[in-house]
């Protein structure tokens, strides 16, 4: 190395800056933290940290950046036990950070995973706040096998709760790991709450889901739910299976009041889905089902019209089941149920369909007609027979229904519209 004597503080930092460069080519880790400590002596600086920020203030810091025998020799600087390691990270640009830690020595170990082993938390802690988000978890990853439980615990106090989540996440908490969400809930308990949502969202995992659910008391459960619109509207409306776990970790009690909650705000499925009538009604008493099937909302609308309204085309599978979870004697009940317009559901599966008003082709209007006679016949079906025969009555004479025989023999109206079996 070079002898500094030029008393020109700009040329010393020159040489400096060539000691550096030739340190770096050389991969010699001594040799570059004595730069820095030349720099500091010039600069007249307090710490090496301050030489380390000046070179990155005056873009020196950027010839090296990208470069594998830089990043080789600063990880060198901790292989050699150099106190320097700790100031080289804090001032390390974010987007080589983890380009560094993955350095390997001689015995193929990375630096991130020589910091864990040797149980630098502090060191580990500052560097992890380093890294961008994205690459959080990879670092995690690397170092799960080796990495002290305990450590996750400051991981989460000093993090935002989006990387504590992630951190969470990287736990993999299923099966037997779900022990480490009960360690952590004394310490972080809103972040496993939220991580039992985020979970959800992610893993599609219904078996995790009600292990974590069960962790916390079902009154915390409950407030959980209140507290989290989105997270009930997201389950009622996409994920059933989700959906299902979530109701049946309450007790029969408190399920009932769930569910009225969901259906009251809307946050229940609006579309025809057999498995989400399934999900919230199943783990309902029978006795029970039909009053909750009919709460209205704010629109002053209820499920049995989302589900089976003709609007929304309900599948055969989607009636069956609907109307199959309530009592036999409740089913015709059901049919008769209005909505805000007033219509019944037996009027909306029976309605004049649209196609009649808008000029469709004989063939299509006749396949249109057929699958709805299908879908009264199979509603037809889930009715004891004294009401069955009730309800082939109403559609025979209710003049806003689709089976209505008052035009003339050749209107497309009558075109193959009377179901005969129906009617025998």
């Amino acid at each position: 190395m070079k002898d500094i004597t030029i008393e020109n503080r700009n040329d010393s930092l020159n040489l400096v800056s060539e000691n550096l460069i030739t340190a770096i080519r050389n991969v010699n880790a001594t040799a570059f933290a004595s730069a820095l400590e030349e720099i500091a002596k010039i600069e007249r600086l307090k710490s090496l940290n301050e030489a380390l920020a000046m070179i990155e203030k005056q873009h020196r810091l950027s010839l090296f950046c990208n470069n594998d025998r830089y990043l080789e020799t600063i990880s060198r600087l901790f292989f050699e036990q150099n106190e320097l390691l700790v100031v080289f990270f804090i001032s390390l640009p974010n987007e080589i950070v983890f380009k560094a830690l993955q350095t390997k020595d001689h015995t193929e170990e990375t630096l991130l995973q020589k910091i864990v082993k040797q149980g630098d938390q502090e060191l580990f802690l500052k560097i992890f706040d380093r890294l961008p988000i994205e690459q959080r978890a990879l670092a995690l990853k690397e170092v799960s096998d080796i990495f002290p439980p305990d450590w996750y615990i400051p991981l989460l106090q000093n993090a935002s709760l989006p990387v504590s989540i992630e951190i969470l996440d990287h736990l993999e908490l299923k099966d037997q790991k779900i022990e480490h969400i009960k360690a952590l809930l004394p310490h972080y308990k809103s972040i496993v709450i939220n991580l039992i949502w985020y979970k959800a969202y992610t893993d599609q995992d219904p078996k995790f889901f009600k292990q974590a659910l069960e962790i916390i008391n079902e009154n915390e459960r409950w407030e959980m739910a209140l507290s989290s619109h989105n997270f009930l509207n997201y389950l009622g409306k996409g994920s059933t299976h989700l959906l299902k776990a979530f109701i049946e970790s309450f007790t029969i009690e408190m399920r009932v009041k769930v569910v009225n909650h969901m259906l009251i705000n809307g946050l229940a499925n609006s579309g025809p889905c057999e498995y989400s009538a399934v999900a919230l009604f199943k783990g309902i008493p029978e006795d029970q089902r039909f009053d909750l099937m009919t709460v209205k909302n704010k629109h002053g609308d209820c499920y049995l019209h989302s589900a089976m309204s003709s609007g929304l085309s309900p599948s055969t599978e989607t009636i069956q089941t609907t109307l199959g979870l309530l009592p036999k004697k409740r089913r015709w009940e059901a049919l008769l149920v209005e909505d805000s317009s007033g219509k019944t559901v037996l009027q909306w599966l029976s309605k004049e369909p649209d196609y009649l008003k808008t000029g469709a082709s004989m063939e299509k209007r006749y396949y249109k007609e057929k699958k709805r006679e299908g879908l009264i016949n199979v509603a037809l079906e889930m009715l004891p027979p004294d009401q069955a025969l009730l309800a082939k009555q109403f559609l025979y004479l209710n003049p806003h229904g689709f089976f209505n025989t008052g035009a003339k023999e050749n209107s497309i109206t009558t075109f193959k519209t009377t179901p005969r079996n129906l009617f025998n």
